[in-house]
């Protein structure tokens, strides 16, 4: 099994303050793992329009309009304490939306583990006039992506919560599913003479619903998996 827990915001930011040295001064990462991203091809992009670095566990990528982080292995909490702290440290950041992740990509059990996911989502006796008559042992084609969503939302939040189940490219009897907890804060595009807005108001919504979110996202998972076992 592989997993990603991200968050990703959107907002107005500049993109060459997000350098893995500022992440470090800001005691956000180490020393060490600075100079490892700096030092050994970790920055991919540092632009004034867009920046993007790596390091085995960790992703940032940062353009004027949208931040994301992105943990690679566990503990994913790792995420969020890395977002709330770069924008205490950022707090008059005007940031109007906010996605809490996670991505999971498992293996089923069997071909029949794998294919009866795809029939319980996408009864093919609804698609006789795509793929004629069904055959369980010819299959004549089937789920590419499933794409759900949860809106309005029940917390009274603004935003959706949407999760997309698909094949994974390789077609190696491995599933992906995709939830992202979206929710905003302000309308978007933040228009001149509004309201200031700063990364207090996410950063309240990071910090009240991150453990809610991942254990609702997982429950997703597990019962997309449980399918047909």
């Amino acid at each position: 099994m592989r997993r990603t827990a991200s968050i990703v915001i959107r907002g107005a930011f500049n993109p060459l303050i997000f350098h893995p040295l500022w992440f470090a001064e800001s005691q956000l990462i180490g020393s060490d793992e600075a100079k490892k991203a700096t030092e050994h091809n970790g920055i991919k992009i540092l632009h004034p329009d867009v920046t993007i670095w790596e390091l085995d566990w960790l992703n940032i990528q940062v353009s004027k309009e949208r931040f994301a982080a992105t943990v690679k292995a566990e503990p994913y909490e790792r995420v969020h304490d890395l977002v709330v702290g770069a924008f205490t440290v950022l707090i008059h950041t005007p940031l109007r939306l906010v996605g809490i992740n996670l991505e999971t990509v498992f293996s089923a059990e069997s071909a029949k583990h794998y294919h009866a996911i795809g029939d319980t989502l996408a009864p093919k006796s609804c698609w006789a006039a795509l793929l004629g008559e069904f055959n369980a042992e010819k299959r004549a084609g089937g789920l590419r992506e499933l794409v759900m969503e949860h809106s309005p939302r029940a917390d009274g939040l603004k935003g959706y919560i949407r999760t997309k189940v698909a094949p994974t490219p390789e077609d190696n009897f491995d599933v992906l599913v995709e939830v992202n907890d979206h929710i905003e804060v302000a309308k978007e595009p933040v228009t001149p003479g509004a309201d200031p807005l700063n990364a207090r108001d996410v950063l309240d919504i990071i910090q009240a619903h991150w453990l809610t979110s991942q254990k609702r996202s997982q429950a997703i998972t597990d019962s997309i998996q449980a399918i047909g076992k």
